[in-house]
């Protein structure tokens, strides 16, 4: 049952987890504690499964493709709990958020600059600009969106997919398109 933040009270959040209320306590100050804890481990999640996608292809391309997978997947699944947390508590949300967005671009400008140091990109691409578009243009799509849209999701996906295959080199796309069914496989797939 689905109910949003401020519905929730630490006692129900004790019986549910059959503890006492003074436990919970022990462990959380309070309710908003405990909210940007849950928030803050779903982005510990996110940023775990990036590392472990990353590690598992040295295509720049590819590790680009998991880090776009993971954060719409996830983010989108989490979007609802995001939106309701950002109204009962706007400041702490805010501020993980951003710490949060940082890191995604982090890990988005780390792989572009690989793509680079490859010959993959075209020589007139500005990375930082890119990154932004794409931090920007996922967002954007989370926020606007219904979690539960496969239709949505896969606008989504193919919009990154399609976007990020217009960035590369002549010798990048041809490497590439050889692979198109692996890769648009992967976007699609969740975890």
């Amino acid at each position: 049952n689905e109910i949003g933040c401020r519905a929730v009270t630490m006692d129900s959040i004790a019986a549910k987890l059959k503890i006492s209320k003074r436990t919970l306590y022990e462990v959380f100050d309070n309710k908003e504690a405990l909210l940007m804890e849950c928030i803050a481990e779903v982005h510990r999640f996110i940023v775990s499964k990036r590392l472990e996608n990353m590690k598992e292809s040295q295509e720049p391309f590819l590790m680009a493709l998991y880090i776009i997978r993971n954060e719409t997947t996830l983010c989108l699944h989490y979007s609802k709990i995001l939106n309701d947390a950002k109204k009962c508590y706007p400041k702490l949300t805010n501020k993980l958020l951003k710490n949060y967005a940082k890191r995604f671009k982090e890990a988005l400008m780390e792989v572009f600059i690989k793509a680079e140091e490859c010959g993959d990109l075209r020589s007139d691409i500005n990375i930082k600009d890119i990154v932004d578009t794409i931090a920007m243009n996922i967002n954007i799509g989370i926020i606007n969106s219904n979690p539960n849209d496969g239709i949505q999701k896969k606008m989504l996906r193919e919009t990154c997919y399609t976007f990020l295959r217009g960035l590369l080199s002549l010798n990048a796309i041809t490497r590439y398109d050889s692979n198109e069914d692996k890769f648009r496989k992967i976007l699609e797939s969740t975890n």
